[in-house]
């Protein structure tokens, strides 16, 4: 795993410090033995060091068999949320293979027909508009190219299940907080080898503790796939399951953003769209 971190982070690693927790916990003064964000050795300084590169290990926080459930510290800055950044191998060939299957000029159809346009913004709105169609006619939400830090998540499960071979998804919590005065960013990650992710208990606990601590919950990250009679490329747009649960979050711990990718792009979603799309 740690020989993938040093290329999966690299994209990361070009102007942010890393830190890393090396799978250790410690007991906090909140009384959980949980991994604090803060407290783990900075090894590295891209802007200081141009030559540098690190592996950068998780935090183990739960594994069991391909089930996982672990968390990564960054220095906030504008890498992490930079569009169309250099992607790593495993996310390349999963979008080399979709455009095999279908080719180019489909996949470039398809993505299209995601994103708001002239054409749709003059078109009458349907009545009771679904979820992707609210995405479409621009009434709420905002495709854009995935960005630095979801590819590398997404790169991330690939890597560990051929996204084109066995679809899965994730949860990717992203909290952001300071620790003396350093603008810092922890990425919950819940994955395993099943379709849809495990239900991330463990992290709403870590969540609880951060949130209590003075962190925000900045945005849940979610991808979805299609099956190949849908052409693999998963909607922009969230489910109805989805929204369910971003309401959710969003009263529990005031999430401000959701995000749903496909691996090429992105919709991001204010909480207060929120209550525009579908539900269940």
């Amino acid at each position: 795993m740690s020989a993938f971190f040093s290329r999966l982070w690299i994209c990361i690693g070009l102007s942010a410090l890393a830190l890393t927790a090396f799978g250790q916990k410690r007991s906090d003064p909140i009384g959980v033995k949980v991994p604090m964000p803060g407290h783990h050795q900075l090894v590295c300084d891209w802007d200081k060091d141009p030559g540098c590169l690190f592996s950068l290990n998780p935090i183990i926080l739960s594994q069991k068999d391909n089930e996982i459930h672990l968390a990564w510290d960054f220095i906030d800055t504008a890498i992490l949320w930079q569009e169309k950044g250099p992607e790593l191998m495993p996310l390349q060939d999963y979008k080399e293979s979709i455009r095999k299957a279908i080719s180019h000029e489909k996949l470039t159809t398809i993505l299209k027909d995601q994103r708001p346009d002239q054409q749709t913004s003059k078109q009458p709105r349907p009545a009771e508009p679904s979820n992707p169609e609210i995405v479409k006619h621009g009434i709420a939400g905002a495709v854009r190219p995935i960005n630095c830090l979801e590819s590398h998540l997404l790169a991330y499960q690939t890597s560990r299940f051929d996204l084109f071979e066995q679809p899965t998804e994730f949860h990717g919590f992203i909290l952001k907080g300071q620790v003396d005065d350093i603008p810092l960013v922890r990425v919950y990650f819940v994955a395993s080898d099943q379709p849809f992710p495990p239900k991330p208990v463990l992290v709403i606990q870590h969540i609880e503790l951060l949130i209590e601590a003075g962190w925000q919950l900045y945005g849940h990250l979610h991808n979805h796939y299609a099956p190949a009679e849908e052409f693999y490329v998963g909607a922009a747009a969230p489910s109805q399951a989805d929204v369910h649960y971003y309401k959710v979050l969003v009263n529990r711990f005031d999430l401000q953003f959701a995000f749903v990718t496909n691996g090429f792009q992105t919709v991001e979603i204010k909480a207060a769209e929120l209550g525009i799309f579908n539900s269940h």
